[in-house]
Parts: C-alpha cells; structure tokens; sequence
C-alpha cells in the first residue's frame, strides 16, 4: 500500500535542464508541496476511518506515515504500516484468523463492542467465525485520499514553481 508523491525520474530529468544553476533553489518548493501533500493525504485517510467507523484501535490510524524520501525530497513514501491496512481497505474473501491476529481482533472487539472480561473471548471467537463464513467487507480510506490530492498536488508545484520563475 505504500505510495510514493513526487516526481518521476524522467520528469526531473526535463526539470533539471530547465534549471541548471537555480537547482537548489527550485527543489526546495517542490518538496515543500511533497511534505503538504503527504501530510494532507494522511490526514484524509485518518478521516475516511474515522467515518467508515473502522477508527476503533487506533493502530491503523497511527501507523500511517512517511516511510521514507528519495532524491531531496523530490519523492515521499507514504504508507500504512500495519499488517492488516489492505484488509480495511479492500476487504476479504471468507477466511480463518490466524493465530498471531487474534490479538488484533480481540482489541478490535473489546473496543468495537464494549465488551470486556470474560465475554472479550466469546466474542472474539463469534466474530472470527462470521469472517471465516462471510470474509469481511472493504471500507475504503487510503486510495481515496490520494485520489483525493492528487490534483491538489499539482496545483502546488506548479504554484510553488510560478513563484520561483517570477523572481
């Protein structure tokens, strides 16, 4: 799931015979846009969760992040980090829980449900039996907010752009 926002090498390419001698210059607003753009696609994400009601944990929420930057910032990587953010995002078929989510699930339940003690077990096993019956269904949030910015995104390069050129 993990994106990266910027621009692609044969775009730098063309952009650095453009500006040999103001290359420093002109990179800096450009991952400058980078920087908004994930900030604001991260933030987006945490909002679609927030109203698909699937914002129960918060580790989904917490995990999204810049995972890491390419050529001065000309490129971010961005992306959710725990294991289960594509089965959010796209749901799942019918499926058994492996033991190592159950943890996962047992804290979805607990707060999910509101339930706690003893009945955090029999809960968890009813809901792992409705996905190994049913799977679970897909409740978008991370590729609708890139979407989201994408537009946005060039907008502000070429606004930050302008702004250098018109010195």
């Amino acid at each position: 799931m993990k994106v990266k926002i910027g621009i692609n090498k044969a775009s730098q390419k063309k952009l650095a015979q453009k500006i040999q001698g103001y290359k420093d210059e002109v990179l800096k607003p450009i991952a400058d846009a980078n920087e908004i753009t994930t900030r604001s696609i991260i933030r987006d994400a945490r909002r679609n969760l927030k109203v698909n009601g699937t914002d129960n944990t918060g580790g989904l929420r917490n995990s999204m992040k810049k995972v890491g930057t390419q050529d001065n910032g000309l490129i971010h990587e961005i992306a959710p980090t725990v294991h289960y953010a594509l089965d959010i995002e796209e749901g799942t078929p019918p499926h058994k829980i492996a033991s190592g989510e159950y943890g996962d699930l047992s804290d979805w339940v607990r707060k999910k449900l509101g339930v706690s003690g003893n009945e955090v077990g029999r809960a968890t096993y009813y809901v792992s039996k409705k996905i190994a019956e049913e799977g679970t269904d897909a409740q978008p949030f991370w590729f609708n907010a890139i979407a989201l910015n994408e537009d946005k995104h060039i907008r502000n390069i070429k606004r930050e752009l302008k702004k250098f050129f018109k010195k």
